[in-house]
């Protein structure tokens, strides 16, 4: 079930804030580098949780920024709109989205406080997340035995470079239908995740170009603005 708070974001960000946040679930539970030996093949439930909670206890722990463009295509449709921009990760602590095109905007996660401003303007919006209850965001903040109760997980490797794993919820009523997030083997980053909802709308994320965060400090709030809390 959805908080007030979270559908006040939804409202404010409408299908931009609701992906974001599932980006920070799941970059948060896996993330930003892996050994390569966890990427192997995997065709069961079993070691894909295995390979899940490795991602986890091997969080690095350092900084990093990448690009990514996000795609949004509407049920029936075979085009969708992109986005595209920054994003930057300290995990597990805070995730921030920096949107360039079309429209410049930011997001910022940090703990269970979310921030949403856009520039130009002079107030920005705040709201407490309650990671713990609400679907998706489970992946924020709940361990690996907390998230088996949830869904179901199954990796494949794709074509001998990429390891997919699959999320499947076992409530028919979770706001996600299936999400998938794509490891590159090579790199042994995060490359692409993706989600289906009920409407049949999808959402993806390609990310790229990952480097060290430097001569900046991403995860300080802007100082000139007016926070209204939601």
């Amino acid at each position: 079930m959805m908080t007030a708070a979270t559908r006040r974001l939804e409202r404010q960000g409408s299908r931009t804030a609701r992906a974001l946040l599932f980006v920070a679930c799941i970059a948060s539970a896996i993330g930003p580098a892996v050994d390569p030996a966890i990427l192997a093949a995997a065709e069961s439930e079993p070691d894909a949780w295995n390979q899940l909670q490795a991602l986890r206890d091997r969080l690095a722990g350092e900084p990093v920024s990448a690009d990514f463009v996000q795609t949004f295509l509407p049920a029936g449709f075979s085009t969708g709109d992109e986005e595209g921009g920054v994003l930057h990760l300290s995990i597990p602590d805070c995730l921030r989205w920096d949107y360039h095109l079309p429209y410049p905007k930011s997001y910022l996660v940090c703990g269970q406080e979310a921030y949403t401003w856009n520039e130009g303007e002079l107030q920005g919006r705040r709201f407490f997340l309650e990671s713990d209850s609400e679907p998706g965001l489970d992946f924020l903040r709940l361990q690996i035995d907390n998230l088996r109760s949830r869904y179901t997980a199954k990796s494949t490797t794709l074509d001998g470079t990429e390891l997919e794993i699959v999320f499947t919820p076992f409530d028919p009523d979770h706001t996600l239908v299936e999400a998938r997030i794509v490891l590159d083997t090579e790199t042994h980053l995060l490359s692409r995740l993706s989600y289906d909802d009920l409407e049949g709308n999808r959402t993806r994320f390609d990310i790229s170009g990952y480097r060290p965060i430097s001569g900046s400090r991403p995860f300080d709030l802007p100082q000139d603005l007016e926070w209204l809390q939601q």
